[in-house]
Formats: C-alpha cells, sequence, structure tokens
C-alpha cells in the first residue's frame, strides 16, 4: 500500500452520516458510527509497529472497523469466525498471529505472542490472512492483499444499492463483498444465524437488490419454499459460484425467479475474485472477462494467471502457482472456445474400472427425475471394478422412497451408460453441507 489512506475513508464515512452500513437480524449501523469506530481502532494501532492481529468473530460494527484499519495500516488481519477454541488457537499458531481483538475483549487490542519472536520477513505482505482446506488435515494458509480496494478513498457517483452478506467474514468471496460494497456505498445485509427463512426475511425487509449466494444455499432456499413465503421484489441479481450450479436447480430457480438475473461468479483465495460473464442467465457457461487475468484449458483443467494471485502459502511447501499458473482443479467443459462450464472437481472423478465418471453427470441425470430435490453422487468401493457409483438423494418425506428408487434404477438402465449406473442409492430428506454452504460429499 502506498499510502495510508484512512483519514480520508474517515471522512467520507462520516460525510455519509444516517445512510446504513450494514444491518443483521439483531442490528444495524450506520456509516457514521462506522467513522467513529475506525478512530477508535485508529488510536490503538498507530503507535504500534506493522503486525499481525487475529479478528475473532462475524460481522459487526467492531469487526469491519478493524478490518478496515488494519489493512489501511498495512497489518496482517486473520478473520475468524469459529468459535471452536481448537480452530481459534490452531489459526493463530499458523498465521503468527502477535495480537488479537474480539468481543470478548471488548474488541481492545489484546497482546497475544511476543513479537521479538517472530520473523520480520513475515510483515513484507500484507493483508487478510484466509484458510483453506488442505491435504494433511491442517488448512493452507496464505495472505491475500485486499487492501488495494481501499487504496482510492472516492465517493461514488452511482446510487448505492443494497446487498446481501451471506459468505462468510473469513471467507475470499464475503471479504470481496464486504470491502467492494463499503466502497461503493452499499447498505449490506448480513444474517448471523444463516439459513433460508433468516435470509429471506432480511430481503424482504431491507429491499435487499443484489444476493451473493452458493448453489447450495439457494437450494436450502428453494426447498424450504422462503421464495413463496417472502417478498423477493426488489431482488435483481443472484451472483453464484464457490460450487458448481447443476443445471436442474437453476432451471427451477429461473422459473421461482421470473425477474432476477442470475450471474456466476468465479474465484478462489488463491487467485481472489474475477470478473467474469455468463453467457446468459439461465446457462451455467461463462467466460472470464477480467484484463488482470488471463486463462486456459490445459487436459479439461482451468488453469489461472491473476495479478492479484499470492506467491505462495505461508505454512507449506506446496506449490501455489506453477510457471505462472495457478491449477484450480476445477475440471470444465467449452463452448466457442470462449466460454467454458465447470463440469466438477478433479479429486472427484469415479474411476470405474478406468472409465471416468464425473459425478455432475450423474447428479444432474437424477434431479431431473419427478420427486427428487437433489443428489450428490459419490464413489463406492467394488471388488470387480475398484471403485462404482454412489448416489444421495435428497426428497420430501411425502415422497415413496422404495417406488422411486425403482424409477431411478429404471432410468439410469435406459439412459446411461452401464458403467454409471449407482449401484447403491441413499435417501435422505435434509441436505448436508460444509460451513461455507457447499454440498458436502
Amino acid at each position: 500500500m502506498i499510502s495510508n489512506p484512512i483519514d480520508e475513508w474517515i471522512d467520507i464515512f462520516i460525510k455519509r452520516d444516517q445512510s446504513l452500513f450494514l444491518s443483521t437480524e439483531n442490528n444495524s449501523w450506520t456509516y457514521k458510527e462506522l467513522a467513529e469506530e475506525i478512530k477508535t481502532c485508529k488510536i490503538q494501532i498507530e503507535n504500534k509497529s506493522q503486525s499481525i492481529c487475529m479478528i475473532q468473530g462475524d460481522y459487526s460494527l467492531n469487526s469491519v472497523a478493524w478490518m478496515i484499519t488494519g489493512l489501511c495500516f498495512n497489518w496482517r488481519m486473520v478473520p475468524v469466525v469459529s468459535s471452536n477454541k481448537s480452530i481459534i488457537e490452531q489459526r493463530k499458531k499458523i498465521s503468527k498471529a502477535i495480537y488479537s481483538v474480539s468481543p470478548s475483549n471488548n474488541w481492545k487490542i489484546t497482546q497475544e505472542n511476543d513479537s521479538t519472536n517472530s520473523n520480520k520477513d513475515i510483515f513484507k505482505d500484507s493483508g487478510v490472512v484466509l484458510f483453506s482446506s488442505g491435504t494433511t488435515g491442517e488448512p493452507k494458509a496464505m495472505c491475500k492483499d485486499l487492501g488495494h480496494i481501499l487504496l482510492d478513498p472516492i465517493e461514488p457517483k452511482s446510487k448505492p444499492v443494497c446487498m446481501g452478506l451471506l459468505l462468510l467474514f473469513d471467507h475470499i468471496g464475503g471479504l470481496n463483498t464486504l470491502l467492494s460494497g463499503i466502497k461503493k456505498s452499499s447498505h449490506l445485509v448480513a444474517p448471523l444465524q444463516r439459513n433460508p427463512s433468516v435470509m429471506a426475511s432480511l430481503v424482504e425487509a431491507h429491499n435487499v437488490r443484489v444476493l451473493p449466494c452458493s448453489p447450495t444455499f439457494l437450494n436450502m432456499m428453494h426447498l424450504d419454499q422462503v421464495f413463496d413465503k417472502y417478498d423477493f421484489k426488489s431482488l435483481r441479481l443472484i451472483t453464484y459460484g464457490t460450487e458448481r450450479m447443476p443445471e436442474e436447480l437453476l432451471k427451477r430457480l429461473s422459473l421461482k425467479l421470473p425477474r432476477v438475473k442470475f450471474l456466476q461468479t468465479f474465484g478462489t483465495s488463491e487467485i481472489g475474485i474475477v470478473q467474469t460473464k455468463s453467457l446468459s442467465s439461465s446457462s451455467t457457461f461463462l467466460t472470464i472477462d477480467d484484463p488482470n487475468v488471463e486463462w486456459k484449458i490445459e487436459n479439461k483443467e482451468l488453469w489461472v494467471k491473476s495479478k492479484n494471485q499470492i506467491s505462495g502459502y505461508i505454512n507449506t511447501n506446496e506449490k501455489a502457482i506453477d510457471s505462472g499458473w495457478f491449477k484450480t482443479g476445477d475440471l470444465v467443459e467449452t463452448k466457442d472456445d470462449t466460454y467454458f462450464k465447470i463440469v466438477g472437481r478433479k479429486n472427484e472423478v469415479i474411476n470405474v474400472g478406468g472409465e471416468k465418471v464425473l459425478p455432475a453427470e450423474i447428479e444432474d441425470f437424477v434431479m431431473a427425475i419427478e420427486g427428487v430435490d437433489d443428489c450428490t453422487a459419490f464413489s463406492v468401493a467394488n471388488g470387480m471394478t475398484g471403485q462404482a457409483v454412489g448416489i444421495k438423494v435428497i426428497v420430501n418425506q411425502k415422497v415413496n422412497t422404495r417406488d422411486l428408487k425403482k424409477i431411478i434404477r429404471k432410468l439410469s438402465r435406459q439412459k446411461l451408460e452401464g458403467f454409471k449406473v449407482p449401484v447403491k442409492i441413499i435417501f435422505d430428506t435434509e441436505m448436508q453441507h460444509t460451513e461455507r454452504f457447499k454440498k458436502e460429499r
């Protein structure tokens, strides 16, 4: 960061006065209140050397004020939403956090470790420390520069838009929406209880116009029938990402919300959120339309090169970038050499006696069968072929699963190649998802 823009931001926020900055189901705060809280954070941090600070908690006036202040002072900030003590301690250790702020210490900065024992080289990269799943059980940590979003404190000329803020405070998508929204003077609406009814009630109460979401959470909203129970007339745009969107689900959502445009987004913690363009609102094909990003397809896998990508991981020697390219692990299908759609993850392909099966193909096929609310395909052990296809089917409690199983088996044998036919079918009435609202396999 070239200079500290914090005083300029404080002045801008004061001028916005009583304009709402953030609302949850419990509280609402104005931009003027945000300015005052940043002043308090600034007093605590301005005489300290550049350091690393953990922010414990979800979206609130205090947590956001600390994030903005830390980034403006070129610190490393480590947001942690989880209240699990072991997770907090693990992330504190991995990130080498020296200070922490949390509701438990009344948001006063508290020293956790001796800064004299820290490696000075760790401060060369400022930004936000994010965590993604690792192969050894310990999450991979990386420092992502998001402070550049705050470099240019200019009041926007366009009319502010009310935006939903569903993705977590320690997630690249959530933070990108937060900081970009603040820069645009948006009113941000964040449910602390992330369930369909709470999110829907907030959309209705605050006239949310833009809703970033995951396909899994959108399906949860659809299955809970919140689109019928609450007023969504203000909603104009749903952006979705973090996982593959099932074709059948997009059809169902488009029918329920005919006035809403659907835009697929793309990004990872390693490369950030990139600008995209969907082929159409009803299509899962997209292209990366970003001057700071290059992309290509190698062996059906999407590779991306971004000016904003990380240099490496903090806690592992695993290479994040190979010859300038980040291998996303996403398998794609192309259209006209311009658009692509994500058809699955490289590490989720099912190998049936040497034949490769994409879970997406099976899931889309089964979801199109009447009575099926959702489907997850996975590999099961098989003595003859090594692996075989299994599926977990989500249905309404009123559905006769015995009859549905017969229908699924019959249609699968008629329409699918033999090695793709599910050998195991499990039924459930509730969707299982990760804390990031991705489908759990």
